[in-house]
């Protein structure tokens, strides 16, 4: 993206160039200068030459909510939980939660995504599998769509529990509460 912004600058520097009738040479290191400006760098892990096994489901119909009453306590309960196997030495799980959420005003609302009872790696999650969908919104009592997707890489030929949880952190004292009204929770397996 960064590199498609710089050359429609350049673009728009030779045509202003053009206009102007200035000669061909001054265009082109306008050109150059743009194209070898430093880019930023981004934090990502690339994961390459994976194939697609299959595709593990579980849906969750019915309301959970977990809630706690004092300052600043911390709270979450399953709303999803399935088996998947993964059948080689090595398998990425590509783990996507969609979710109907509510979550009481002012606090942070959170999901826990673990494989095999740890959190998943790469990620990104905390250290303890904790990603926040919602952080001190004065409006959270109105229903939402959340929606957030993990990546994990297991390694051995086993089966892995895959839990999310729904949580919640008190922020202005008097505790806390999260719903999740409807979810689905989707794995793909993949191998290398």
């Amino acid at each position: 993206m960064i590199t498609r912004t710089l050359l429609d600058r350049a673009k728009r520097a030779l045509r202003t160039l053009l206009r102007l009738k200035v000669l061909l040479p001054a265009a082109l290191a306008v050109i150059l200068l743009m194209a070898s400006a430093p880019r930023a760098a981004a934090a990502t892990t690339t994961i390459k030459d994976r194939k697609y096994l299959y595709t593990f489901f579980d849906t969750l119909s019915s309301p959970v909510t977990v809630s706690c009453s004092t300052a600043n306590c911390t709270t979450s309960g399953q709303i999803n939980f399935l088996i998947a196997d993964c059948p080689n030495l090595t398998c990425t799980y590509y783990i996507h939660l969609e979710a109907e959420t509510q979550l009481s005003a002012g606090d942070n609302g959170r999901f826990k995504f673990l494989v095999g009872g740890s959190a998943p790696v790469p990620g990104p999650t905390t250290s303890d599998g904790s990603v926040v969908w919602s952080a001190t919104d004065p409006d959270a009592l109105t229903r939402n769509s959340s929606s957030y997707s993990v990546v994990a890489t297991v390694p051995t030929a086993d089966l892995f529990g895959v839990t999310v949880e729904i949580g919640c952190s008190d922020i202005g004292g008097g505790g806390c509460s999260a719903t999740a009204f409807q979810a689905t929770l989707k794995v793909d397996v993949y191998t290398p």
